[in-house]
């Protein structure tokens, strides 16, 4: 392609959330030239991996709730550690794994395979949740008949045909995924909330069925392919890993990389044509703060439409419906004892001749889900389930010794809304409460409490010749599973709205993309 000279460009992206650093490698892969800028110092945007520094910085420069065990003296091996500001579950199979694998970015990043989901019971013990039909055989505390039950409900869910066309499912779509549970397959009232809240991860009681049933036969079927777990988490804090694989990718396709600027001014200038000295076509140009070139572009793609309503009010921006928005509360809380599986919950017998007695997990584990159904707790939320991923050394996010503690509940029909700390407190004493420190209390190293807002998933219109500014979908971070891969098909449908604009420039090259990625080049012997 041909270009007027080192600060022109067919797009600049703004942001380097996930949605936006896999839309800039697949533009740059597909031969476009690409300016990716971001005002923050580091990648992944509201997905970033931060040490501990970096996050009590950007805590305190949002006004959340830091509570360091220290005061303020430094934090001892900070940059050891990688907290992700959007922790999340990625599964086996998805959209996301298939980026990674078609763009080649896997190659930069490593995984970690989920090694258990626990769900606390009545008795304030976190128990196992069986997730296949070896799990349910083994598991000598479940009788026969919840058993079988069971396991005709995950063959209802694995079966071949469309769920949505099953006759189980007629007329149940709408209804509370609960009380289809417990009418359709006559599940028992912790069996029913285990599968709703531990494999299913809904949020609330009045979740529908429709979409439940569709989250859990995907996680499911995501099960084997890379172990027994359908959950990967990702190493150094994952998606802020993955999205500067993806930034690393664009850059070796030519993308040009500006972090750490603010954005000053956005207008639309005349750029004369190449092979006419007589005509001209209108760009946008972009100017950073220090930055003595003013940037030019053809297409824009913003994962912050406030800031170029800001700079330029009358842009052509595309349109999204509005969305439902849940308000989440968040607590990262970092600690300075490993995952102890056999203090924090145990696995019930395998009926091996030991009479059904309880024993507790003794194997090596590093980073598990536990899982708070509503009203577990007495002074937890009663219309939503709270959602903990604990990890450390095993996934590369803390150094040997330390874990790190993530917290995420969404706040559902509550009025006034509490904080997060008050939100927070109680499940995070549940879950210290079964960890010592030389037979002492653990006193986390740092606790940051926040608010997040997560989107329903829309249905997004139709891109006009129009637009040239094209503006990130909002994404829904809750629960855990959903975050990754909804990045990875916002970023899809992206790309192709911005190839549909650069198109009108006629360019033949332009004509000449067919696929979302192109096929990877052979290693040379």
């Amino acid at each position: 392609m041909a270009f007027n000279d080192e600060s022109s460009f067919d797009v600049i992206v703004l942001g380097t959330g996930l949605t936006e650093s896999i839309t800039a490698a697949a533009l740059s892969k597909a031969g476009f030239k690409v300016a990716h800028l971001d005002d923050q110092p580091h990648y992944g945007g509201p997905q970033a991996s931060l040490s501990l520094d970096e996050l009590v910085e950007w805590a305190n420069k949002r006004g959340y709730t830091v509570k360091s065990r220290d005061g303020n003296n430094p934090i001892p091996y900070s940059r050891q550690y990688s907290v992700s500001l959007a922790p999340c579950l990625i599964p086996s199979i998805g959209p996301l794994i298939s980026a990674l694998i078609a763009s080649g970015v896997a190659k930069y990043g490593g995984f970690k395979l989920l090694e258990r989901v626990a769900v606390i019971g009545a008795d304030g013990e976190f128990k196992s949740v069986p997730g296949s039909k070896e799990d349910i055989f083994k598991d000598s505390s479940i009788r026969l008949i919840d058993k079988r039950r069971l396991m005709k409900f995950l063959a209802f869910c694995m079966s071949d045909g469309s769920i949505s066309d099953s006759l189980e499912l007629q007329g149940k779509e709408d209804q509370p995924f609960l009380h289809f549970l417990q009418t359709t397959f006559s599940l028992n009232d912790e069996m029913a909330s285990a599968v709703a809240y531990a494999l299913a991860f809904c949020s609330s009681p009045s979740d529908s069925t429709l979409p439940a049933l569709l989250r859990l036969q995907h996680y499911l079927r995501s099960s084997g392919r890379y172990g027994p777990s359908p959950f990967l988490v990702g190493h150094y804090g994952s998606l802020g890993e993955i999205a500067q694989g993806f930034c690393r990718t664009a850059a070796v396709s030519g993308a040009v990389y500006i972090l750490g600027r603010d954005l000053t001014s956005m207008s639309l200038v005349s750029v004369q044509d190449n092979n006419s000295s007589s005509t001209s076509h209108r760009k946008y140009g972009v100017s950073i703060a220090d930055f003595p070139d003013t940037l030019e572009a053809d297409l824009i793609i913003t994962s912050n439409l406030a800031v170029v309503s800001r700079l330029m009010p009358r842009a052509d921006t595309i349109a999204y419906p509005p969305s439902r928005t849940t308000t989440i509360v968040r607590c990262i809380a970092v600690i300075d004892v490993p995952l102890d599986p056999s203090a924090l919950f145990k696995k019930p017998s395998d009926g091996d001749g030991d009479n059904g007695e309880e024993k507790e997990v003794s194997e090596s584990i590093d980073t598990v889900v536990l899982v708070f159904p509503p009203s577990s707790l007495a002074s937890g939320q009663s219309n939503s389930a709270a959602t903990v991923l604990m990890t450390g050394e095993g996934s590369m996010s803390a150094p040997t010794g330390k874990s790190i503690v993530y917290i995420s509940l969404p706040l559902i029909d509550v009025q006034p809304e509490p904080s997060a700390e008050d939100s927070l407190q109680p499940y995070l004493s549940a879950v210290l409460s079964k960890l010592t420190l030389n037979s002492s209390p653990v006193q986390p190293i740092l606790e940051v409490y926040y608010k997040d807002v997560s989107h329903s998933p829309i249905t997004l219109s139709e891109t006009t010749e129009a637009e040239t500014i094209l503006v990130s979908p909002p994404l829904e971070t809750h629960p855990f599973p959903v975050l990754a891969d909804e990045a990875a098909k916002n970023s899809e449908r992206l790309f192709w709205d911005a190839v549909k604009v650069l198109r009108r420039r006629e360019n033949a090259e332009v004509e000449q993309v067919i696929d979302f990625w192109p096929p990877l080049e052979e290693p040379e012997d």
